[in-house]
């Protein structure tokens, strides 16, 4: 029936155990996937950004523009896409021709539910050479 090991432990019973804890443990950790019905970067400046970049990695997924006029923002190619990035790398040169990188790590979305959340990834560049990222 079952098989005891040399020092008296059941191992199918510790087999089957250990499966169960796996599995708690996956399905508790899962969260809805993310599908971008948009990815927009927003200029939140006072002044025209130029040569706009966006790099997911490690997809390598990347988004660009040549400019942004200041308070507007503009919409990145990344739509009806499941958002499988862990980072986001945004680049862009500023009104006095100061090359900017910033890196971010990218928000996961609702940690309950089941399915496929629609979701926009906006980045906003703030005057201060910040940038910020959240879903909505």
């Amino acid at each position: 029936m079952f098989k005891l090991c040399n020092n008296g432990i059941n191992i199918q019973f510790v087999s089957i155990c250990f499966l169960i804890f796996y599995q708690l443990l996956f399905q508790g950790c899962a969260t809805r996937q993310v599908i971008l019905d948009r990815a927009i970067v927003q200029n939140d400046t006072a002044r025209i950004i130029t040569e706009v970049k966006v790099l997911h990695e490690p997809t390598g997924k990347t988004g660009s523009v040549n400019m942004i006029l200041p308070q507007s923002s503009f919409e990145l190619g990344f739509a009806g896409a499941p958002m499988q990035g862990k980072r986001g790398i945004i680049t862009w040169t500023d009104y006095e021709g100061r090359q900017r990188k910033i890196e971010l790590s990218l928000p996961r979305g609702p940690a309950t539910g089941e399915g496929r959340a629609m979701m926009s990834l906006i980045y906003t560049i703030r005057p201060s050479g910040e940038v910020t990222v959240e879903l909505k």
